[in-house]
């Protein structure tokens, strides 16, 4: 088994960019969804309610996010210097975030056509997986729940032979793809090694309406899929599930071509 492509979301909820190699930190991929828009009430906003979300494209150049959108002009986003703090909840966590700028916060609020304010974590923000039994002290970022998702190209394979479509990989918004595996065999994984690097699984992903938005139009599929398709072919208790959630063990880099290895 190995590494075939590498994806990081900096906004959560907007669009991501390949790499070559990632740096792993507790939280999860160096800038993985290291920014977060919110609402007027400091409640999370993502593609589910806004589907143009997913138009606005980011990149990092030396540790700085850009950002384009189509019909806006790219934008730099600043630093956030930390001074301005606001707390923030996702889900079920809340989160002393920091302000960015006003300025990036209307480039976004004319986008979506709803007010809106970008928030980031710094170092000064911490959020747990105080959900998650066994992994109570792991650090997470503004992701959904866990810190890295693992998703599996023959499963993809198979969801698409189910649908009869073509779905690329981007639905599912993974960081780490790999091959070389049977499809679904990730769900009974409990630790992996990829490259030098030790992850911990710890469950599968449970998908929602995000998956059926086509990442290049911020359209919703008309007939809900491929949702509809994993609601038939993949229950789990408390929805459908398709990747792997992981949690890893230190820091350290993987790479694209890295031997994955299952240890348990």
């Amino acid at each position: 088994m190995q590494v075939e492509a590498l994806w990081t979301f900096p906004v959560k909820s907007a669009g991501g960019f390949t790499s070559d190699e990632m740096a792993i930190e507790p939280r999860g991929p160096r800038y993985d969804r290291r920014w977060m828009l919110i609402d007027g009430d400091g409640g999370f906003i993502t593609a589910r309610k806004h589907p143009r979300l997913v138009l606005v494209q980011t990149r990092l150049v030396d540790g700085c996010l850009h950002l384009s959108a189509p019909g806006q002009r790219d934008l730099v986003v600043p630093a956030a210097t930390g001074q301005a703090r606001v707390p923030v909840t996702i889900w079920k966590d809340r989160v002393d975030a920091a302000l960015v700028d006003e300025k990036v916060d209307a480039w976004l609020s004319a986008f979506l056509g709803v007010p809106c304010r970008l928030v980031a974590m710094d170092n000064a923000a911490r959020r747990t997986m105080a959900h998650d039994a066994g992994f109570e002290n792991d650090e997470v970022s503004f992701a959904d729940g866990m810190p890295v998702l693992l998703c599996n190209t023959a499963s993809l394979a198979q969801v698409n032979s189910w649908a009869g479509e073509d779905f690329p990989m981007l639905r599912f918004r993974p960081n780490v793809v790999f091959s070389g595996a049977a499809a679904f065999a990730e769900d009974d994984w409990r630790e992996l090694q990829i490259g030098s690097m030790v992850f911990r699984a710890v469950k599968v992903c449970r998908r929602c309406v995000f998956t059926t938005i086509d990442p290049e139009s911020g359209e919703k599929h008309p007939r809900q899929q491929p949702l509809a398709t994993l609601a038939i072919h993949r229950k789990v208790p408390g929805g459908v599930a398709f990747g792997l959630n992981l949690a890893p063990v230190g820091s350290g880099t993987i790479r694209v071509g890295d031997t994955v290895t299952l240890l348990r």
